[in-house]
C-alpha cells in the first residue's frame, strides 16, 4: 500500500511548497527496520535507488533520521548514474554532487527512544541537477562531521536494496553486513519545474 500511495503522488503531481513529488518512498514508523549512523567523520555513505518517468530537475530531497543529542546541519549528498543497469553502485559514475544545507522539523514519532525528523535537502537553484526519464540512479547521503544522527530505513520492497560504503572500501548492501536486511531508504525527491496535467481518479482507474 506505501508504494502505492508514492505512485499515486507522482501521478497526481501533488504540489507542495518545496514543490512537486517526483519519487517517494514515505515515512512511516511503524515500517522503520533499523537506523544507520553515517557521518563524514566516518566516512560512511548510505545509497538507495530510484528511476524516474520524465526528465525533470531536482530541487529537493528529504529523508528521515533519529536524532540523539546535538547534530550537524549539513549534509554530503551524491548522485550515481547505472548507465549499464547492472545494479551495483560499484560500477556507477558520479553524476552529481554537493555538500547541502538541510532544515528539520520533528515528526513527533520516536525510534529507539530518539525523536524522528524529517531533514529538507534543498539544493540551490544554480546546481541542480537534471535527472533524465528512464535511467536508473543511486542517490547517497551523509551528515558534514560528527553527528549522533541516525538515517531510517525501512525493509526493501522496490527495485535494489541500500548500500554501504566505509571509507576505504567498496559498497556494500545492508543484506550483506553483518546482521543486516535488505533495506531501502525513507526518501522523497521533489522538483520544482514539474508541470502535471490534471488527472482524476477515474483516469488512473481506468489505466489499470
Amino acid at each position: 500500500m506505501k508504494k502505492l500511495i508514492g505512485v499515486m503522488l507522482g501521478v497526481l503531481g501533488l504540489s507542495l511548497a518545496q514543490g512537486t513529488i517526483i519519487y517517494s518512498q514515505p515515512y512511516s514508523c511503524e515500517e522503520i527496520k533499523e537506523g544507520f549512523h553515517i557521518t563524514s567523520a566516518d566516512g560512511d555513505i548510505l545509497c538507495d535507488d530510484f528511476t524516474l518517468n520524465e526528465e525533470v530537475m531536482l530541487s529537493s530531497i528529504e529523508f528521515w533520521v533519529a536524532q540523539y543529542g546535538p547534530t550537524v546541519d549539513k549534509v554530503n549528498l551524491v548522485i550515481l548514474v547505472d548507465g549499464a543497469l547492472c545494479f551495483n553502485p560499484n560500477f556507477c559514475t558520479i553524476y552529481w554532487e554537493g555538500e547541502i544545507q538541510f532544515t528539520q522539523e520533528t515528526t513527533e514519532t520516536y525510534w529507539s527512544g530518539m525523536e524522528v525528523y524529517k531533514l529538507r535537502c534543498g539544493i540551490p537553484e544554480e546546481t541542480r541537477p537534471n535527472l533524465l526519464a528512464g535511467l536508473h540512479y543511486y542517490v547517497g547521503v551523509q551528515f558534514k562531521g560528527y553527528t549522533l544522527n541516525y538515517i531510517l530505513v525501512m525493509n526493501n520492497q522496490i527495485e535494489d536494496t541500500c548500500w554501504y560504503v566505509e571509507s576505504s572500501g567498496d559498497w556494500t548492501k545492508t543484506s550483506d553486513l553483518p546482521y543486516g536486511n535488505a533495506t531501502d531508504l525513507f526518501m522523497e525527491l521533489y522538483s520544482e519545474n514539474l508541470t502535471l496535467q490534471p488527472t482524476t481518479w477515474a483516469d488512473i482507474k481506468s489505466s489499470w
